[in-house]
């Protein structure tokens, strides 16, 4: 900080000298000669990077940018609303704090505030400022950090989308989008329809005091997300809601209590995993990239901690569950449940292979210990559903991987994927300045 004041102070004594320079007698005659006042502003606020609202954009070598060495129980980071044009207002008003809360808004929903910048983190600055982020310190040392909207997203989205499709590249397919608070069935029904090119929608309460902090350090980075996963996602999440239909169509079977307690588990399990998957993705890569925007993502990726890959790889599993077809998936899930699963699922001529789908789902565990009829019936009602939507899965989804070698893939196109992002919204700037 001393540095900092020092830099501070030389660069005052030479915006004085300039000021004095450009105060002196005009060659031209006719045109405006500005006043010793404007003369020292105008210097001032090219040096320090001043914007007319007395913004100063922050640097990446200043220490406000750097990873958090500390983090706080209490919200550090405050939502302020939204302006007219379609901007997120966040504020961090204390330079001392922590941009890091582990503070719950919700508790029990998994709504910690974390670190807003984590965008910036996950996109790079080029892309962070397409997207319509920035971040800046006031006069009063407060740090303002701007997102930007679902609507304004959406629309900056779509419109690149055009641009990379134009280019034969593939189009951003995860878009976060305007709604409240969501029940576990409406997340998982928002994220099973497609709308255009975007494969996966994911709620963004933007305009929520409780939410909106939380929703931009978790959820927004993920846009980085292939589409091939982002289709699968989308298939687990049809194959989970078809499956709760299924169970309710055959209640006489089961029973009503029996039945509800299954298809309430399952759809608040696989929203859970939705959201957790989203969130842990863009985190875990922000964190290699926290303090060090330079370093590629390839780099990043060789020099990782075995924590920070095997989460990632937990987050695609979460998501897209690529060793596994969708229907199995969400079966698995329901034979977790009632006992039917020993390692392997097996369901008369059924057999199923999954050794991380159900042990990577940490905080998961639910077991219902029902009556021995009753899971044999489940096994059967079961069945009928892998005979009815199995054969489907191996035409409609792609190929089995395992999520380590998803993730590997992942990363080693995600700086050219960056690249090819940044690269259409330059094509679209143009178009713009053209009109």
């Amino acid at each position: 900080m001393i540095l900092l004041k020092r830099l501070n102070t030389h660069a005052l004594v030479l915006a004085l000298i300039v000021g004095l320079s450009l105060w002196g007698p005009s060659a031209f005659a006719e045109t405006h000669r500005p006043s010793l006042a404007e003369s020292l502003l105008s210097c001032i606020k090219a040096i320090f990077h001043l914007n007319p609202a007395g913004q100063r954009p922050l640097r990446v070598e200043t220490e406000l940018l750097v990873p958090d060495t500390k983090a706080s129980m209490k919200p550090t980071v405050i939502f302020l609303g939204q302006d007219a044009s379609g901007n997120v207002i966040l504020e961090k008003k204390s330079p001392r704090s922590a941009w890091y809360s582990a503070h719950e808004y919700m508790p029990g929903t998994f709504t910690k505030q974390a670190d807003p910048r984590r965008p910036l983190f996950t996109l790079g600055f080029r892309l962070y400022q397409n997207l319509g982020f920035s971040i800046f310190e006031l006069p009063n040392r407060a740090v303002r950090l701007i997102a930007p909207s679902a609507e304004k997203l959406k629309r900056k989205v779509l419109e690149v989308n055009e641009v990379l499709k134009k280019r034969g590249k593939e189009p951003i397919s995860y878009l976060p989008v305007q709604q409240g608070f969501l029940s576990a069935r409406q997340i998982i029904e928002l994220g099973s329809r497609s709308e255009g090119d975007i494969a996966l929608r994911f709620p963004y309460d933007d305009n929520n005091p409780n939410l909106t902090v939380h929703e931009v350090a978790y959820h927004l980075g993920s846009i980085l997300l292939p589409r091939s996963l982002l289709v699968r996602a989308q298939y687990v999440n049809l194959r989970t809601l078809q499956l709760a239909a299924f169970l309710d169509k055959h209640q006489s079977v089961l029973g009503e209590q029996v039945t509800r307690l299954l298809t309430d588990q399952l759809l608040k399990e696989r929203s859970f995993e939705i959201d957790a998957g989203t969130a842990n993705f863009s985190s875990y890569l922000s964190k290699l990239k926290e303090g060090d925007l330079d370093t590629p993502f390839s780099a990043s990726y060789k020099f990782a901690v075995t924590e920070d890959l095997a989460a990632l790889a937990e987050a695609v599993s979460f998501l897209a569950r690529p060793n596994v077809y969708p229907t199995e998936a969400a079966v698995m899930r329901v034979a977790y449940m009632a006992g039917l699963y020993d390692g392997a699922l097996k369901l008369k001529t059924h057999q199923v292979l999954a050794p991380i789908i159900i042990e990577s789902a940490h905080g998961f565990g639910t077991y219902f210990n029902f009556p021995i009829g009753i899971r044999v019936q489940l096994e059967s009602l079961l069945n009928r559903f892998l005979s009815e939507h199995l054969p489907a899965d191996s035409r409609e989804a792609s190929s089995l991987s395992s999520a380590h070698l998803m993730t590997a893939d992942i990363f080693k196109k995600l700086d050219k994927r960056i690249d090819d992002i940044n690269e259409a919204f330059d094509e679209v700037r143009r178009t713009e300045e053209k009109k």
